[in-house]
């Protein structure tokens, strides 16, 4: 697959101008293309803190469900027949018709005062996987639990962080394996004492039927200024064509910018043995997605976005960000791959894709 051509401007912009621009968070649904986009509301604007937009292809409007709390995530089901909408401690599930309509099934708390949810559910729709986080004793302490869509029910915790209770915790990204059998998490430990500290990065991969952790891969250390560090921090867990490879994305604790040379690259990790297998070339790629078939990637580096192969990590185009795209929230695929949408404070845009097939 190579690029034949790409539209030269963004199209149909989704401007919100009641949303505060701290949440412009959206999903795809990989199975009708439609579009969940949750945006915070001022209190005076209406009797909902929220507003859940869901919108077509051509970001034009369907439906908007009001939201009573702060919401900050949202995911489709693979069928596309269930919404789940995270906020902070909360979470609400709702079932859409053809016509967008949603009927609320179920609205739960999904762990008592935690904050900054997201949301993933399982390939087969029987399980939604919960991350959120709280302040405890100064420290981040980050959690995965998992619910059941039949009975609404706890399925129980992925246990993490046992016996690292004196670390800060972190979980930037989680997700099921294609074939549903394990989940993948991306996990940071940091303990800080005074003006020292130390962070331990890792992947690692949970039996989702026990909670148990079955495999643990460490990210290798990178030079900065002539010295080694391990300070980065796993920010997307993306998985190849075939789900047999881990593609994991990188963040640095430091400053990446012009004159700086820590710009830790993703990394590729064989799923069955944890080894790693290669790296991409060096690039600040923390936001990034895949195709709904998993051969391509977007990535935002730096002002631009990136498109490339999953395998052999081959660049397929780049194209600069809009100027006023100060601060990216989420870049994801249509499921015909035929555009892409990118959201960042206040606004959600669409570029046009325009692909041709290699024979």
């Amino acid at each position: 697959m190579k690029r034949e051509e790409i539209a030269e401007t963004y199209e149909n912009g989704v401007i919100d101008s009641e949303a505060g621009g701290y949440n412009m968070n959206f999903a795809v649904c990989p199975a009708t293309g439609r579009i969940a986009l949750a945006a915070r509301k001022p209190k005076s604007a209406s009797s909902f803190l929220s507003v859940v937009k869901i919108l077509d292809e051509d970001l034009q409007l369907i439906r908007e469900i009001g939201i009573p709390y702060s919401a900050d995530s949202a995911a489709f089901s693979s069928s596309g027949g269930l919404l789940a909408v995270g906020m902070g401690d909360r979470v609400s599930v709702f079932r859409l018709d053809e016509n967008g309509n949603e009927t609320e099934l179920k609205h739960f708390t999904a762990g008592k005062d935690m904050m900054d949810s997201f949301l993933r559910f399982s390939p087969d729709d029987k399980q939604l996987l919960i991350r959120n986080w709280k302040y405890v004793d100064h420290k981040m302490k980050a959690r995965l639990s998992l619910w059941d869509m039949e009975s609404f029910r706890p399925a129980g915790d992925l246990r993490c962080f046992e016996k690292e209770e004196k670390f800060e915790r972190e979980i930037y990204d989680a997700q099921f394996t294609p074939d549903g059998r394990n989940i993948v998490s991306g996990e940071n430990l940091a303990s800080r004492q005074g003006e020292s500290e130390t962070l331990r990065n890792r992947l690692c991969i949970y039996d989702p039927a026990t909670g148990e952790k079955i495999l643990q891969m460490k990210q290798k250390r990178y030079e900065y200024y002539g010295k080694e560090t391990d300070f980065m921090t796993f920010r997307k867990v993306l998985f190849s064509e075939s789900g047999d490879q881990i593609i994991a994305a990188l963040k640095s604790y430091y400053n990446t910018g012009p004159g700086h040379d820590c710009m830790p690259p993703a990394s590729v990790w064989d799923k069955n043995t944890g080894t790693l297998l290669e790296e991409a070339e060096p690039a600040r790629m923390e936001i990034m997605c895949q195709s709904p078939d998993r051969k391509l990637f977007a990535a935002v580096q730096q002002n631009d976005i990136i498109i490339g192969t999953c395998s052999g990590w081959m660049e397929l185009c780049r194209f600069s960000l809009p100027a006023e795209a100060k601060t990216v929230r989420g870049i994801a695929f249509s499921p015909s791959m035929s555009t892409l949408f990118v959201s960042f404070d206040k606004k959600l845009l669409s570029r046009e894709l325009v692909w041709k097939l290699e024979p």
